[in-house]
Parts: C-alpha cells; structure tokens; sequence
C-alpha cells in the first residue's frame, strides 16, 4: 500500500511528535497555522533546528492574523529564526480588517517530504491543530496523517497550500508592522 492514513486526537498520539519526528527526516517543509504562540515554537524548536542545520531542509511557515491571535512573542520567535537559517522563511495572512477582503483564514496544513533518500516519502498532516503548545498536545483536537510514496492527498494539500501563498493577502512583516501589531495585540489582550 502506497498511503499509510492516522487519524489522530492528541489523547491518542499528540501531533507535536508526528511534526517533530517528521522535521528530523524531511528536507523541504510547509506549514500553513491559522494561529500561532511562541509555546508552539518553542515545543518544535529543537526538531526545526536540526532539519534546518543537519538536513539543510527549506522550511516555510505562513501563519494567520485574524482576530489578532497569534502571539506577537511567536512572531519574533520566527524573525529570529528567520536572521539564523537562510533556509527559513515566513510570511503573514493578514487579516481582513488591513487587508480587506472576505477571507478568514483558519488553515492548519503540515507538509514534510525528503527528496534526498532513495525513496522520496512525503507526509501531510490536516486537521483541527494550531501551531500552540495546547494545538500540538494538550487541546483535544483531531487531524489526519497521510504518509505516501506517491504524493497523491500531499500533492493536493501543497496546491491548497500554494493557492493561499500567492494570495494578496500574504505578506512578509516588517519590523514597524510588527510593532504596531504588538500595540494593537496589547490593547486587545487588555480590553479582553
């Protein structure tokens, strides 16, 4: 059989272990997070450092701002990762009060493949989990896990991952936007 198809809750097997085994083995990653906070970071970072340094992997993170809930401590998580890794970028969904159109955007994709074995294997992840330490292993979510050697459900999760990275709405931050975002975010967090 060519898939291998998990369903799993986090009760069962926590998808923060599926994503960090899967960043030790792969050299090209995409991940597309409706929300992020620097706990979901932090829970990936030792698994992100090496696919970065000992696979010299291309790791890609785009991650929502609707309704300013990611952490604003995450995105200077990844500014660093970013001035670290020349292998690391990032970019932004901005929401739809700067941006505005009509989407929210509340994706949660996780693309690993390794194109340097012998046997190029590709892994997707989709599903209910946020990049946060509570999406990754705490909160009771629920996404499925699709390993192939024919990226038949991967080919088609990265083309809906490739749809919403050349949208208008992506963008990559700026140190004043990020800024400004940390003012909007604390006022936010207060009022709430």
């Amino acid at each position: 059989m060519n898939t291998k198809i998990q369903i799993l809750s986090n009760v069962n097997y926590p998808i923060g272990e599926v994503i960090k085994s899967e960043l030790l083995e792969s050299t090209k990653v995409s991940i597309a997070a409706a929300f992020l906070r620097k706990s979901g970071v932090d829970q990936i970072s030792k698994a992100l450092d090496y696919a970065l340094t000992k696979n010299n992997a291309k790791v890609e993170i785009i991650v929502g701002l609707d309704f300013k809930t990611t952490d604003y401590k995450a995105l200077l998580a990844l500014e660093k990762i970013k001035s670290e890794y020349s292998g690391f970028s990032y970019y932004c969904f901005g929401d739809k009060q700067d941006n505005f159109n009509e989407l929210i955007f509340n994706t949660k994709i996780y693309l690993f493949s390794n194109d340097v074995q012998k046997n190029t294997k590709y892994t997707s992840i989709i599903g209910s989990s946020n990049l946060t330490a509570g999406g990754l292993s705490s909160n009771y979510e629920v996404n499925v896990v699709f390993r192939e050697i024919k990226p038949i459900y991967f080919s088609q999760l990265e083309s809906v991952y490739s749809a919403i990275k050349f949208t208008e709405s992506i963008f990559i931050p700026s140190k004043d936007y990020l800024e400004k975002y940390s003012n909007i975010k604390n006022e936010i967090d207060k009022a709430g």
